[in-house]
């Protein structure tokens, strides 16, 4: 396929800054949609690129990301990030499903396939828990007000764990010990699927290096917001009908890091 010609960074911060600092993205042209906002970070694009390279394209596809610059108007403000990536069309999950209703179950393995595949890619060595880069964890796990500070390896990021359950006085502990770090998506919704051959996969705003139970309490976070049909459905495919010793002790943790109790 022809890689459409990439506007230049003048050029997307010019649009953008017509469109406005919150309207999150913009099309250019047919080929091209260019995603902005001061919560989108390099970290997101540099995972977005990794997974469009590395998966097989027959299982899942993510949009390419042709360009990714962060601006900062003066020292110590925040950044507004852009990602200019590639356009792609697809019928949402919500509508396929309502028109196929009897492949629901059948799409849903198939976004399980997907999910699996992502855990199964190979990372780059010695990769620490969290987002690509310096930025701070973001999701449904950490919140909106992220984690306090990077991680350095698996050991690290359980420690941090308990000491929030150590903190408020909770009998709980996680244990990732016999879990290895892999590729999570974080925010696994109807959302963000397309539907079609292969399924294609948005929004990697959320995604991070993580042991696996992470991705299974991002679903689980869902299980009583809209969309919870779906995520209760992907969950039982991924994970089962029962949670993992570690669940509690993650849910915990989320809550005490969100609201401090």
């Amino acid at each position: 396929m022809t890689r459409p010609e990439i506007p230049s960074r003048e050029e997307v911060k010019k649009l953008c800054d017509r469109n406005g600092p919150f309207a999150k993205g913009l099309a250019y042209g047919d080929k091209i949609w260019i995603k902005y906002g001061y919560g989108v970070t390099l970290g997101e694009a540099a995972i977005q690129k990794f997974v469009h390279e590395k998966a097989d394209h027959r299982i899942v596809y993510t949009p390419e990301v042709y360009d990714s610059f962060s601006v900062v108007a003066k020292p110590g403000s925040r950044g507004m990030t852009y990602i200019v990536m590639e356009k792609v069309e697809g019928e949402n999950y919500v509508d396929y499903t309502k028109q196929h209703p009897d492949e629901t179950e059948t799409v849903l393995q198939a976004i399980a396939d997907v999910a699996r595949h992502i855990w199964s890619l190979p990372l780059p060595p010695n990769t620490p828990p969290g987002s690509f880069g310096p930025e701070l964890s973001v999701n449904r796990f950490f919140s909106d007000y992220g984690a306090d500070r990077t991680f350095t390896d698996i050991e690290d990021l359980e420690n941090w764990v308990n000491q929030k359950l150590i903190e408020t006085k909770k009998p709980d502990r996680a244990s990732f010990q016999s879990h290895q770090l892999c590729l999570c998506h974080m925010d696994l919704t109807q959302y963000h699927v397309l539907i079609g051959k292969p399924i294609i996969l948005l929004d990697w705003s959320f995604s991070g290096v993580y042991p696996i139970e992470f991705e299974a309490h991002a679903l689980h976070n869902q299980f009583n917001l809209r969309g919870s049909k779906f995520a209760k459905g992907l969950f039982k495919q991924l994970f089962g009908t029962k949670f993992s010793k570690n669940m509690r002790p993650l849910s915990l943790a989320a809550r005490i890091n969100f609201v401090g109790w």
